[in-house]
């Protein structure tokens, strides 16, 4: 992930900042501009709501008992108005003229006192007031008094009184829209990464089917994608272990089944010399120099030294199976891998007159076709001997002695075609198997190219191996 990207929750944060920021600000300044509209809609309502003319109609009453002073230096008929003047609050402040229209004496709001407006929060409401709208409201009123009539003003400052709640209200709003907004795009972001641990879990208890939802194209998005390729990464490599583990064991399983034929035979050749051996030393002759003697040794040399040859190539056959089935135990290979190089047919010759030797041996009765003599292909030795094995030894294990098995071969169309036919011993014809012997057939003759088929009617088992030849 490049830099542009693991940047891209700070730059959004960023903006999101500046944005809410400026949102909030102007939020603010409109709130402020109209802060006397939202007066005049509270004004008429408690807590707010004063009585003017309560205090206008108080003043008339109580002016008849005072002397209006003669002039504005008048100190000590101010001074007697005091009483007067203590009808006003302190959001309320009051000033006289005589009928000349000139000022005598005044009160002023204790909110314009500047030692208490100073030292307050509503005193420092007072520097927000526009003053102007508030002098606009003052209203002149006629009274009487013993010395004559005279005019007062009432000037109303209650506003102060809504202007702090007012404005830490509209802040306490714009800083809380401001923080909703920021806080808004924070949980969005822990909601992912808590959804990116709840997937981690499942991964973590093996369930690798859940697949990672989308969070977006920032840094927590990209990391949900690298998740979910890691999910289906995990789900692939341990599928493939599994199908490796099967083809092991289905490897070692065949070759297993395949070690048997070659061992039974060969235990077989031993047990021919064993009865021959025995055989020879029942009759020996009185007369061991005689021309019939040596020619009886000559031939049961020669017996035993073919057998032997027979022992001896099926004690390599099993040696290359065993070579192989460690070889796949070290590099765990899924498939085998044969090594094709050209045979001659003769050498397919071979392999199936010592099958069909060994099945005679055994007892059952065998007729020898005639073998094709020219022609090539290319094969595994080792594969292609695994492969007959296997058919004989399926013979041997299920096959009827009675009936004489048929072997067939042909060329055609560049072709070699094997047939091999046998009757089932009637106690094993309803005998279920798992054919592991005829599976390894069929995938060690698709490894050549070829096709095998199996049928099994009627009590008779046949089967057809066809191998391409070489060109």
């Amino acid at each position: 992930m490049n830099k542009r990207k693991r940047s891209r929750i700070r730059t959004r944060l960023l903006v999101l900042l500046l944005v809410s920021g400026i949102l909030a600000g102007l939020l603010f300044v409109f709130l402020m501009i109209h802060i006397w509209d939202a007066w005049e809609f509270v004004a008429p309502h408690a807590p707010f709501h004063w009585e003017r003319e309560e205090l206008v109609r108080q003043i008339q009453r109580e002016t008849y008992q005072y002397e209006l002073p003669e002039s504005e230096e008048d100190t000590k008929a101010r001074e007697a108005l005091e009483p007067l003047f203590a009808l006003c609050d302190e959001y309320t402040a009051i000033g006289f003229y005589g009928p000349d229209g000139y000022y005598r004496a005044s009160h002023a709001a204790k909110v314009w006192n500047w030692e208490y407006r100073y030292n307050s929060i509503e005193g420092l409401a007072m520097d927000y007031i526009e003053y102007h709208t508030i002098d606009n409201k003052t209203e002149f009123y006629p009274t009487v008094f013993r010395n004559g009539s005279a005019q007062f003003y009432v000037t109303d400052y209650h506003p102060v009184r809504f202007v702090v709640p007012y404005v830490v209200g509209s802040a306490i709003l714009c800083i809380g829209l401001f923080l909703a907004s920021v806080l808004w795009y924070i949980n969005s972001r822990m909601k992912g990464i808590l959804a990116i641990h709840q997937e981690m879990s499942l991964m973590a208890s093996g369930d690798l089917t859940h697949p990672v939802p989308a969070m977006g194209t920032d840094e927590i998005g990209y990391l949900a994608q690298e998740l979910d390729q890691l999910r289906l990464s995990l789900s692939e490599y341990m599928q493939q272990e599994a199908e490796t583990r099967q083809a092991n064991q289905d490897l070692i399983t065949a070759i297993s089944h395949d070690l048997r034929t070659p061992l039974t035979i060969l235990n077989g050749y031993l047990e021919v010399l064993k009865l021959h051996a025995k055989k020879d030393s029942k009759h020996i002759p009185e007369d061991r120099s005689s021309e019939q003697h040596i020619r009886k040794l000559e031939e049961d040399e020669t017996i035993e030294v073919d057998y032997l040859e027979r022992c001896l190539r099926k004690a390599k056959d099993i040696k290359e199976l065993t070579d192989r089935m460690f070889e796949y135990a070290l590099v765990y290979e899924i498939e085998e891998s044969p090594t094709f190089h050209e045979l001659p047919l003769l050498f397919v010759n071979e392999c199936l007159l010592d099958n069909l030797e060994f099945i005679r041996l055994a007892g059952f009765c065998t007729t020898v076709p005639d073998f094709p003599k020219e022609g090539t292909l290319y094969g595994d030795e080792s594969m292609l001997k695994r492969i007959f094995n296997n058919l004989f030894s399926n013979v041997l294990k299920y096959g009827d002695k009675k009936r004489a098995v048929l072997l067939g071969l042909e060329i055609c169309d560049r072709k070699l075609r094997i047939k091999l036919s046998n009757a089932i011993k009637q106690e094993l014809s309803k005998v279920s198997s798992n054919q592991v012997g005829l599976k390894s057939v069929k995938k060690m003759v698709q490894l050549h190219e070829g096709s095998c088929t199996c049928q099994s009617e009627n009590g008779e088992f046949q089967v057809e191996v066809i191998l391409p030849l070489a060109l």
